[in-house]
């Protein structure tokens, strides 16, 4: 099924907007905390938060360099979760394109 395809009769899209409001709402939470203990000195009150991420450094006899990594974003004083990311170093379709010699559409 084609990509437009997929995401005009709701498929896939539904997880992406719950993500992102979940995301909002910690956001929001975290500087409702922020205003209420005083934090606010600015009119963008800031919120500490601890950070985490990995690129794992083992791969099966190669070059030893995963092509995977991902990270997190938490806040500290409301203990939510604000961001998850993951990343890839090569693009799927690229590499088969390349290979069979086709020009990859544009994508994301």
């Amino acid at each position: 099924m084609p990509k437009e395809n997929w995401i005009s009769n709701g498929h896939g899209s539904s997880k992406i907007t719950e993500r992102s409001w979940r995301r909002r709402l910690a956001v929001e939470a975290g500087d409702f905390v922020s205003i209420k203990n005083g934090d606010e000195e600015i009119k963008c009150p800031a919120i500490k938060v601890v950070c985490d991420g990995s690129w794992s450094k083992r791969s099966y006899g190669h070059s030893y360099n995963s092509k995977y990594g991902n990270a997190a974003i938490i806040g500290v004083r409301t203990k939510k979760v604000l961001f998850v990311g993951e990343r890839v170093t090569t693009c799927r379709m690229c590499q088969i394109n390349s290979k069979t010699n086709k020009e990859s559409p544009p994508h994301m």
